[in-house]
């Protein structure tokens, strides 16, 4: 349902990824899904997904751009929960 965007910080330093998510009509408002220490993973993209079919525009900046971008740990995997850490 949801894309990843890129958009641009305010002091043109650079440009990270967003994802967002639609809904099918006019949005009733905008939320913003803060991601866990796992990144933009296929969690966090659902619950944006789920919140578009409920009528809502979900952005779900990526806040570790600048460490490690696009970074999607899945904390089912001790490795990944211990990299997460």
């Amino acid at each position: 349902m949801g894309e990843f965007i890129t958009v641009e910080t305010l002091e043109r330093d650079g440009s990270f990824p967003v994802y967002r998510a639609e809904p099918a009509g006019t949005p009733r408002a905008a939320i913003v899904v803060i991601q866990e220490i796992f990144g933009v993973n296929p969690g966090i993209r659902d619950r944006c997904d789920r919140w578009a079919a409920k009528g809502y525009l979900a952005y779900a900046p990526d806040l570790f751009w600048r460490l490690q971008p696009h970074i999607e740990l899945d904390p089912d995997i001790p490795q990944e929960f211990s990299q997460a850490l």
